[in-house]
């Protein structure tokens, strides 16, 4: 059992059972393939930064490649912590390279 958080999560064919307990006949093991999108639009993050006002609280992009390409990401400060940040990465689509 598993608990996913994601913007969308969508399984991918059908369930396929990878594994039955023989001695009972009731218990199996199934495999379930998901696609999971962990990302926000870019909409949803500058709402968020715009609701932060802190002196760290920005978008970052990394100083080097990640899997082919930049990463940006949002941080925020939580609340009451000097130390401690959400991050949310940001959804780059292909069609918003110039933004």
């Amino acid at each position: 059992m598993l608990d996913i958080t994601a913007a969308s999560v969508e399984m991918v064919g059908t369930p396929r059972e990878i594994f039955t307990l023989f001695n009972k006949g009731h218990t199996s093991t199934r495999l379930v393939e998901l696609n999971v999108d962990r990302g926000m639009s870019w909409e949803q993050a500058v709402t968020r930064a715009d609701n932060y006002s802190g002196k760290y609280d920005s978008f970052y992009v990394s100083r080097r490649d990640v899997w082919g390409r930049k990463l940006f990401i949002l941080a925020t400060q939580k609340e009451g912590s000097t130390h401690l940040f959400r991050i949310a990465r940001y959804l780059l689509i292909e069609g918003e390279k110039g933004r």
